[in-house]
């Protein structure tokens, strides 16, 4: 569970970090197109925190994903929540970075670092 708890822990501290960058990005950067996303960067945002608010009752609903037209465990479906959003983060920053706007470090390293005080 402690390695559950953790890929959790981690996936909501650079989830904040990922969307307080954008809050610092002009409203039309992320309504743009961003080739290498998920539609512009608002939509993959949007996409990624809908896969994240689904998988809440992950364990007490049957996993159904309506655009895999193929069967899916309870554990592929944690799995891919839990590396989903990093695939999104890593494109939304990589947008940000190609327009000229300074992004965070997402390493778990600093996370850590993060949650132990060692700022």
């Amino acid at each position: 569970m402690r390695t559950l708890r953790d890929l959790y822990a981690y996936n909501a501290w650079a989830n904040v970090r990922v969307f307080a960058a954008c809050r610092d990005a002009d409203g039309a950067q992320l309504a743009a197109a961003a080739p290498g996303t998920f539609g512009s960067i608002h939509e993959t945002l949007t996409h990624m925190v809908g896969v994240e608010n689904a998988a809440e009752s992950f364990y007490d609903e049957p996993l159904h994903v309506p655009w895999f037209d193929f069967p899916l465990t309870r554990h592929d479906g944690f799995l891919q929540v839990v590396s989903h959003s990093a695939q999104h983060r890593a494109q939304v920053f990589s947008v940000l970075g190609e327009r000229r706007q300074q992004v965070p470090d997402l390493d778990y390293v600093l996370f850590v670092q993060s949650q132990r005080g060692d700022h």
